[in-house]
């Protein structure tokens, strides 16, 4: 069964069934143009929720169709090969490619709010030497009469040490929870984890003496030596109540708690984790945000206002604190005075609501081409 054939009961979701019966045939024509054959073969990210029976499958299918449908409709003729290609690898990337290319059309679909034509993939590094390809951007608009052209790139920006450190922490989880359903235990685990906890710094051997511990006793604490940093782990029963107590009576550290009259847990396994920040977490933040930048300005040398939006994957780090650095540590270089404006995306999704997207603009007060007055007012007015 595939998303073109399942019955979805879209009650308490924002579609109906007619939304649904639409989206089947958009992606229906959009994958035969982009590429017919993974109809037969799904492959890659969205493949698992084309292939998937949820309601939350069904609803980000519906949404994303509906938001390419808007970008496809708002894009200039000579867009089309370029919107294909963006679609194509849409439906054969994973992991962190996927992200930027889903980045990518959702920020499109939000352009469209601005009410002018987008060009997509534009050029935008003309080389002198003959024969080379120019580099392109994903978007370009005019926003004047005057022909004021403004150029838009998407791009995700994550800290490996952070994906790294998320990889092992799901790695921990899954052991835990196997271990405590196995033995029909009653525990509620918190980590406390230092940025270098990985998989090759947390040996098998390590791992399965700490699930024993926690296996041998109620309640205690644990700790492993990652180098000069140390992993804690620490551990109680589940705190039951009879009756719900209310949400401003629970400790708000607590995160393992059940409730309900002439209950008997026989089997409870909750984990929280935290992530312990080193000392020199700003400079592997900024770090790993100029290296972002410096990558995207090696594409573009055009004397034209130019707007980096970019999604911060890692959930952990702070958007107050990118700009903080945007603001005190980047722009103050001139090394960044080509870009405008760093619009920070904020992307969740839910059931419930669908897709929800919100930019957060910091304009550069150092910028060698000033974005249109009106440009910013605009799209923060559409966005409400």
């Amino acid at each position: 069964m595939s998303f073109l054939e399942t019955k979805y009961a879209l009650n308490g979701t924002p579609f109906k069934s007619e939304d649904l019966d639409y989206a089947r045939l958009f992606w229906k024509v959009l994958i035969e143009h982009a590429d017919r054959n993974w109809l037969v073969k799904p492959k890659g990210q969205l493949a698992k929720h084309w292939q998937s029976t949820s309601i939350s499958s069904a609803v980000q299918l519906i949404d994303l169709g509906s938001m390419l449908y808007a970008l496809s409709e708002s894009m200039t003729s000579d867009s089309e090969y370029a919107f294909e290609n963006k679609v194509r690898a849409l439906l054969n990337s994973d992991g962190v490619q996927f992200e930027e290319q889903l980045t990518e059309l959702l920020v499109g679909a939000l352009l469209r709010k601005l009410k002018r034509q987008l060009q997509l993939d534009c050029p935008s590094f003309y080389s002198i030497l003959e024969g080379q390809k120019p580099k392109n951007v994903d978007y370009g608009l005019h926003w004047s009469n005057d022909s004021k052209r403004v150029f838009i790139e998407v791009t995700v920006f994550h800290i490996q040490k952070l994906v790294d450190w998320e990889a092992a922490i799901s790695h921990m989880m899954y052991q835990f929870q196997q271990a405590v359903i196995k033995s029909k235990l009653n525990r509620a685990l918190s980590v406390t984890a230092p940025l270098v906890l990985n998989r090759r710094t947390l040996p098998p051997k390590v791992l399965r003496k700490a699930i024993q511990a926690i296996a041998n006793s109620e309640r205690g604490k644990h700790e492993i030596a990652l180098g000069e940093e140390v992993l804690t782990l620490e551990w109680t029963p589940a705190v039951h109540y009879k009756e719900f107590p209310g949400a401003n009576e629970i400790d708000p550290t607590s995160f393992g708690f059940t409730f309900g009259n002439n209950i008997e847990i026989l089997t409870y396994a909750g984990m929280s984790m935290k992530l312990a920040w080193p000392g020199n977490a700003e400079e592997l933040v900024n770090r790993s945000l100029r290296n972002t930048l410096d990558l995207k300005l090696k594409q573009f040398n055009i004397g034209v206002p130019y707007v980096l939006m970019i999604r911060i994957l890692n959930e952990r780090v702070s958007q107050k604190r990118v700009i903080d650095l945007l603001l005190l540590r980047v722009f103050s270089n001139n090394k960044y005075s080509r870009i405008s404006a760093v619009g920070l995306l904020m992307l969740r999704f839910s059931q419930d609501t669908g897709y929800q997207t919100h930019v957060n603009f910091v304009s550069n007060p150092n910028a060698i081409n000033k974005l249109p007055d009106d440009f910013l007012s605009t799209f923060t007015d559409s966005q409400t």
